[in-house]
């Protein structure tokens, strides 16, 4: 008692028990990362409390918390999700949905790379069967700024997109395009992982290792004194190797875009290669070269295939000449 007939307050806070149970400061925003992605936006702990409640999402066992970052273990993204990966239907309907994995590894041709692949506008709740799926190839430069940046310089992708729980390969049954900087394809019905393993295509105007025969890339000069632009591109002939490649007539082409060039007169010099350090075609040793990698000019829907010089790799086309044999 006080002594005046009133009762004692106690002024200590009350704990929220859910608060406790879960981990969550219902006023406290938090990113959420699944299977190695963020997911977009973020929650109040009071929402991911609701959530946990509905999904039955155990903390430490489902989930873990780390300041205000909550990461799903991989149990936990499938109830989070609401899919169980044998295609049971979601807590919210009848409608069943399926995640999007990719791997957490950063997949590299050569030290100087580091693509990545980020997932898109991800649906908090997981992909319908249909829903369109967008996944960001990435040069692995983050900047607090502007986000993730785009590739720099030139690449060529082989994409895997596989059944997570058979292994199977359904990347012919999905309609994948890879396209500015992304990989895109419908989501099947069924958990994926995708991958993507990436090419640098070497293009410079200057033969940084001129000295080094083994390593000197290809030199393909073009001699043109129009003034119409023409393009330059990798002919792989028959082989589409790489899901970027575009078909010109009955052979696959990759165009170069944002060319790096010098123009000496009348004639332009590039040195290209597939690879830092390999593809080069050698004189001597003709079958270290791929043939079906050899640049194209096209111009006027036309393509125009160089002539092998002298030299290590040296390529040469007279596309004034080439027109007048044309017309």
């Amino acid at each position: 008692g006080t002594g005046n007939g009133a009762e004692a307050v106690d002024s200590k806070p009350t704990v929220d028990a859910d608060e406790t149970t879960y981990g969550f400061v219902k006023t406290v925003d938090y990113t959420v990362l699944a299977n190695g992605q963020t997911l977009p936006g973020t929650k109040t702990g009071a929402e991911l409390i609701v959530i946990a409640k509905e999904k039955n999402l155990v903390k430490d066992t489902d989930y873990t918390i780390n300041g205000t970052t909550v990461t799903l273990t991989e149990d936990g993204a499938k109830k989070f999700f609401g899919n169980t990966g044998d295609g049971n239907t979601s807590s919210g309907g009848d409608t069943s949905t399926y995640t999007v994995s990719v791997p957490s590894e950063n997949y590299m041709t050569s030290p100087n790379s580091s693509y990545k692949l980020v997932i898109q506008n991800a649906p908090i709740d997981g992909y319908k069967k249909g829903d369109p799926v967008e996944i960001l190839i990435t040069n692995g430069s983050s900047n607090v700024n502007t986000g993730w940046g785009t590739p720099e310089g030139l690449y060529l992708v082989n994409v895997s997109i596989k059944d997570k729980s058979t292994g199977n390969d359904i990347k012919s049954t999905v309609g994948l395009k890879v396209e500015n900087n992304k990989i895109k394809f419908t989501m099947p019905d069924k958990d994926v992982m995708v991958r993507a393993d990436f090419e640098d295509v070497v293009c410079r105007a200057v033969d940084v290792e001129a000295d080094i025969p083994a390593h000197c890339p290809n030199l393909f000069n073009v001699d043109y004194s129009g003034e119409d632009s023409f393009k330059v591109a990798l002919n792989f002939g028959e082989k589409k190797e790489y899901d970027n490649l575009e078909p010109f007539g009955e052979k696959f082409i990759y165009e170069f875009h944002d060319l790096e060039s010098a123009r000496d007169g009348i004639t332009w010099e590039f040195y290209i290669q597939l690879g830092k350090v390999s593809n080069v075609y050698d004189e001597y040793n003709p079958e270290n070269c791929k043939y079906y990698e050899n640049p194209v000019v096209i111009y006027n829907g036309e393509m125009i295939e160089p002539m092998i010089g002298e030299g290590l790799g040296n390529r040469y086309v007279n596309l004034d000449d080439e027109l007048k044999n044309q017309k």
